[in-house]
């Protein structure tokens, strides 16, 4: 009797992992719909996505390559928002300044950034706003609001 009900039990571990693979089979999940599933969305002054560029908020845009923020300083109008995209060979994190508490514009910071995608944050308060890639602290830049 023992043996039957192990090998019932058994019996049912099987069948419930090809029921498993079949429904994987079945309903596979793209790569580029698994990436939007795992991206943290931000608050509605920031926000990840991997679109490379289409249907983005409208404003300045900040390239981020491996030499740092191109242009490193832009001035905008309160309201408006930045969009830097991330064209360098690796992550990146841009955050208000100081490294490493980010406390002059705390909600200013992207958490990791992948390569190809971008980070839009609108500014609402008027001044000066330093920030860094808080993954290469050394690589600044400034963002004037008027």
């Amino acid at each position: 009797m023992i043996f039957l009900k192990k090998a019932l039990t058994i019996s049912l571990i099987i069948l419930s992992a090809l029921t498993l693979s079949a429904c994987d089979l079945l309903f596979p999940q793209s790569e580029e719909s698994a990436s939007t599933q795992n991206q943290s969305q931000q608050s509605n002054t920031g926000d990840v996505n991997n679109n490379s560029g289409q249907n983005q908020i409208s404003g300045v845009k900040v390239s981020v390559t491996d030499n740092g923020f191109e242009p490193s300083s832009v001035t905008i109008g309160a309201g408006q928002t930045v969009t830097f995209t991330n064209n360098s060979s690796n992550p990146v994190f841009v955050a208000s300044d100081p490294h490493p508490t980010h406390t002059n514009l705390p909600e200013f910071q992207s958490k990791n950034v992948a390569v190809g995608e971008s980070y839009s944050f609108t500014f609402n308060q008027l001044g000066s706003w330093g920030y860094h890639n808080h993954l290469n602290p050394s690589v600044r830049g400034t963002v004037v609001v008027n």
